[in-house]
């Protein structure tokens, strides 16, 4: 299942080289997604950078034939 990391540039708890390493998984699989200026909540600090991530994965799994 594709599987996608999404981290804040500025994210103290969670910085951008441990999400690195979170979706470090096979090749195709994981893909890591920065959001300049955010932290570690992404969805409240920039939205409008966060959601067209989201619905971009959110696409790109379900035009995968079942």
């Amino acid at each position: 299942m594709p599987t996608l990391g999404c981290a804040g540039e500025l994210d103290p708890v969670t910085p951008v080289e441990a999400a690195a390493e979170i979706v470090a998984l096979p090749e195709g699989i994981g893909r890591l997604e920065i959001v300049p200026g955010a932290g570690h909540f992404t969805w409240l600090d920039a939205p409008d950078r966060y959601r067209p991530v989201m619905i971009r994965l959110v696409e790109s799994v379900a035009a995968v034939p079942s």
